[in-house]
């Protein structure tokens, strides 16, 4: 696995022509560590809604006009809710694991891997307790770059957010703040990035 260094300071924005990106991500709750665990979490827990809340805007998606990455804005096939923002001239909507159908008594869970391991950047959001993420468990084709970012202390005042580079668990803490999406939001567009690793 290669990691993108140096630690404090993402990758500029390489020059695109697409300014619309769709970015997958995984909900992994304390004592997971598996794709299809985290597959598997019909709801969001309050730690990940904290964590979704700086990313992006919640949006309905019927009848949503702007990029919609594939999504039903007609039928409500793909769930009646994502997340979506913008980051300079760029389109992000995320596909949330939660936010997409879940099918009872179906380990696989194709309707919310169709899309999200589809997507090249994949957001893995661990809260705490949760066991060690690794990229060789993932079956897919198409993700190449995954963002891991560990919860501490959630839903309280001094919630922030790990993050990392290689195999260790030390890095620096990032407070929850609208800089929060803005250091994440060039990796997830910045598709030359093979892999970036968060805690």
């Amino acid at each position: 696995m290669w990691v993108w260094g140096p630690p404090n300071h993402p990758p500029p924005l390489a020059p695109q022509l697409c300014r619309r990106h769709k970015v997958g991500v995984l909900y992994c709750r304390a004592g997971q560590s598996t794709e299809e665990e985290m597959y598997n979490n019909e709801c969001a827990g309050p730690a990940f809604n904290e964590f979704l809340s700086l990313l992006g805007e919640r949006v309905t998606l019927k009848a949503f006009s702007k990029y919609a990455a594939q999504l039903d804005t007609k039928t409500d096939s793909t769930g009646t809710h994502s997340l979506y923002t913008t980051y300079q001239d760029y389109e992000i909507m995320f596909h949330v694991s939660t936010m997409l159908p879940y099918t009872p008594n179906n380990r696989q869970q194709l309707l919310r891997k169709r899309h999200i391991g589809n997507d090249i950047v994949t957001i893995v959001f661990q809260e705490p307790g949760a066991l060690p993420f690794t990229p060789r468990g993932v079956r897919s084709h198409f993700q190449h770059v995954f963002i891991v970012v560990r919860a501490h202390e959630p839903c309280t005042d001094g919630v922030s957010y790990r993050w990392g580079r290689g195999g260790g668990t030390r890095g620096s803490l990032l407070p929850p703040s609208g800089d929060l999406g803005s250091f994440l939001m060039p990796l997830g567009v910045n598709f030359g990035v093979p892999s970036a690793t968060f805690w």
